[in-house]
């Protein structure tokens, strides 16, 4: 599949992984590659690289200008949905609204499945611009292709904090095969759409209870923000949570066996800002994750069998 880079902050210029193409990094044996998942293709090349460095108005917060300039670029690059279908790598947790750029190019319907320490399900702020903690809510009120999210790793606090306003029920449960579980799942629903929250737990947890509720129809769209790592493993410009890098390749791997995935995105670099004694160590930790990530996945096909359908389903939420 194709892989792009996405450059907001300039810091892949200080990485690796994208100057080499994902058939090398495949051929690495230091790096896991599932047996099963997906359709083996041929070597995509070298990734894709866009320079969005010189774009006001993208740190954080997306303004209506950068917005319509980035998609101007994704339209100019004839980013078509043999481009839509594949890795993304979309900068810093600052630029995660870039997920919310690239699924709405989608004409069918899908379940998102982020992968992340925080929810991004803020409302909007600042007259409504679009941020890196708002792109989930905007996309559960604006897009008609969107019909289900599944968060995993989010901190509870934040996830009722995020629906505080909205008039909304939030269930849980929780069970497991390998007997009682500790994580509660949460699920409710806004702009009628559902939504499900798996806290972190041990991997087994964690893939049992998820295994109940990954969609049998729906195509997924992946979401990865590396902040739902342990620092200790990486650092990112975001605080963090406790994750295990090789339970992180173990969850996407399932995801990728166990689903029927349009494309992947991944944030989290590291600040550029950072103190100089310990920036090329953050900077060499994101890079080693993120070659990984492109062994894992680069050299698989995710092009679905589904056609692209250009109209609005007729029972999806109004816009």
């Amino acid at each position: 599949m194709e892989v792009s880079v996405f450059s907001f902050t300039g810091i892949y210029e200080e990485e690796d992984f994208w100057r080499e193409s994902a058939g090398e990094i495949a051929g690495d044996s230091r790096f896991p590659v599932s047996e099963n998942g997906g359709s083996p293709s041929s070597d995509p090349g070298l990734p894709h690289y866009h320079d969005l460095t010189g774009i006001p108005g993208t740190n954080g917060y997306l303004s209506e200008d950068a917005a319509s300039e980035i998609r101007r670029r994704l339209d100019r690059i004839s980013f078509d949905r043999h481009g839509l279908y594949g890795l993304h790598f979309i900068d810093s947790g600052n630029s995660h609204y870039m997920t919310r750029l690239l699924t709405e190019r989608l004409r069918i319907p899908y379940c998102l499945i982020l992968i992340d320490h925080h929810p991004d399900l803020q409302p909007p702020a600042f007259g409504g611009l679009l941020s890196c903690g708002s792109w989930v809510r905007a996309s559960l009120e604006e897009d008609p292709f969107l019909r289900q999210v599944l968060l995993i790793g989010p901190d509870r606090r934040l996830f009722e904090e995020a629906l505080c306003d909205d008039a909304v029920d939030i269930a849980g449960s929780g069970s497991s095969a390998h007997g009682a579980a500790s994580a509660t799942v949460l699920s409710c629903e806004l702009a009628g759409r559902k939504i499900s929250l798996i806290p972190e737990a041990p991997l087994p947890e964690l893939l049992s209870l998820l295994s109940g509720l990954l969609p049998e129809e729906l195509p997924v769209w992946i979401s990865v923000d590396k902040d739902i790592l342990s620092p200790e493993e990486v650092q990112t410009n975001w605080d963090q949570g406790g994750m295990r890098t090789s339970d992180l390749y173990a969850l996407l791997a399932f995801l990728r066996d166990r689903t029927h995935p349009l494309g992947v995105d991944i944030c989290g670099e590291c600040d550029r800002s950072g103190a100089p004694s310990d920036h090329a160590r953050f900077v060499r930790q994101n890079d080693t994750i993120n070659r990984a990530l492109m062994s894992q996945w680069g050299r698989f096909s995710l092009t679905p069998s589904y056609e692209s359908k250009r109209t609005v389903p007729s029972d999806s939420p109004a816009k």
